[in-house]
Protein backbone atom coordinates (compact mmCIF):
# COMPACT_ATOMS: atom_id res chain seq x y z
CA UNK A 1 0.00 0.00 0.00
CA UNK A 2 2.47 2.69 0.84
CA UNK A 3 4.77 1.51 -1.97
CA UNK A 4 2.19 3.18 -4.46
CA UNK A 5 3.25 6.77 -3.03
CA UNK A 6 4.57 9.24 -5.11
CA UNK A 7 4.85 12.95 -5.34
CA UNK A 8 1.35 12.74 -7.20
CA UNK A 9 -0.49 11.04 -4.32
CA UNK A 10 -3.66 11.98 -2.75
CA UNK A 11 -3.44 12.96 0.37
CA UNK A 12 -6.45 10.78 1.97
CA UNK A 13 -4.05 7.84 0.11
CA UNK A 14 -0.90 8.88 2.28
CA UNK A 15 -3.59 9.37 5.27
CA UNK A 16 -4.95 5.95 5.10
CA UNK A 17 -1.48 4.82 4.53
CA UNK A 18 0.06 6.45 8.20
CA UNK A 19 -3.53 5.14 9.85
CA UNK A 20 -2.41 1.65 8.86
CA UNK A 21 1.05 1.72 10.02
CA UNK A 22 -0.18 3.53 13.53
CA UNK A 23 -2.48 0.77 13.83
CA UNK A 24 -0.20 -1.94 13.63
CA UNK A 25 2.14 -0.37 15.77
CA UNK A 26 -0.05 0.01 18.45
CA UNK A 27 -1.53 -3.80 17.95
CA UNK A 28 2.32 -4.65 17.96
CA UNK A 29 3.68 -1.99 20.70
CA UNK A 30 1.37 -2.65 23.71
CA UNK A 31 1.81 -6.81 23.93
CA UNK A 32 5.31 -6.89 23.06
CA UNK A 33 5.90 -3.97 26.43
CA UNK A 34 3.82 -6.53 28.58
CA UNK A 35 5.88 -9.39 27.83
CA UNK A 36 8.89 -7.52 28.18
CA UNK A 37 7.82 -6.31 31.83
CA UNK A 38 6.34 -9.33 32.61
CA UNK A 39 9.63 -11.53 31.94
CA UNK A 40 11.90 -9.31 34.08
CA UNK A 41 12.00 -9.56 38.06
CA UNK A 42 9.72 -6.53 39.41
CA UNK A 43 13.23 -4.84 40.93
CA UNK A 44 14.55 -4.43 37.48
CA UNK A 45 11.63 -3.37 35.54
CA UNK A 46 12.85 0.18 35.07
CA UNK A 47 15.97 -0.94 33.73
CA UNK A 48 14.05 -3.16 31.25
CA UNK A 49 11.68 0.08 30.59
CA UNK A 50 14.86 2.00 29.86
CA UNK A 51 16.51 -0.24 27.65
CA UNK A 52 13.07 -0.94 25.51
CA UNK A 53 12.64 3.22 25.16
CA UNK A 54 16.21 3.63 24.08
CA UNK A 55 16.19 -0.10 21.81
CA UNK A 56 12.63 1.98 19.96
CA UNK A 57 14.52 5.61 20.00
CA UNK A 58 17.49 3.96 18.15
CA UNK A 59 15.27 2.26 15.88
CA UNK A 60 13.35 5.16 14.52
CA UNK A 61 16.13 6.99 14.27
CA UNK A 62 18.57 4.37 12.56
CA UNK A 63 15.19 3.65 10.34
CA UNK A 64 15.14 7.88 9.14
CA UNK A 65 18.51 7.95 8.26
CA UNK A 66 18.04 4.70 6.23
CA UNK A 67 15.57 6.31 4.26
CA UNK A 68 16.88 9.44 4.03
CA UNK A 69 20.08 8.03 2.31
CA UNK A 70 17.92 6.30 0.38
CA UNK A 71 16.07 9.29 -0.92
CA UNK A 72 19.01 11.77 -1.90
CA UNK A 73 21.22 8.67 -3.56
CA UNK A 74 18.29 8.00 -5.74
CA UNK A 75 18.28 9.11 -8.93
CA UNK A 76 16.26 11.47 -10.69
CA UNK A 77 14.32 10.44 -13.65
CA UNK A 78 15.74 12.38 -16.72
CA UNK A 79 13.76 14.09 -19.31
CA UNK A 80 14.36 13.48 -23.06
CA UNK A 81 13.74 17.36 -23.36
CA UNK A 82 15.51 18.32 -20.33
CA UNK A 83 19.13 20.18 -21.94
CA UNK A 84 22.61 18.95 -20.78
CA UNK A 85 23.80 21.94 -20.30
CA UNK A 86 22.52 25.09 -19.09
CA UNK A 87 21.35 27.14 -21.83
CA UNK A 88 21.80 30.91 -21.92
CA UNK A 89 19.03 33.01 -22.72
CA UNK A 90 18.80 34.84 -25.90
CA UNK A 91 18.61 38.45 -24.36
CA UNK A 92 22.12 37.80 -22.51
CA UNK A 93 24.31 36.66 -25.83
CA UNK A 94 25.39 39.45 -28.40
CA UNK A 95 24.22 39.01 -31.61
CA UNK A 96 26.71 38.48 -34.41
CA UNK A 97 27.21 41.77 -36.42
CA UNK A 98 25.64 43.77 -33.66
CA UNK A 99 27.82 46.39 -31.59
CA UNK A 100 27.32 47.22 -28.17
CA UNK A 101 25.30 50.24 -27.12
CA UNK A 102 26.75 53.31 -26.63
CA UNK A 103 26.49 55.41 -23.56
Amino acid sequence: MAVGLGGDSHLLHAGLVLAVQGLGFAFFSSPNMTMVMNAVPPNRTSIASALSATARSLGMVSGMLIVGALISVKPRPTTPWAPTRRATSPRCTPRSGSSPPSP
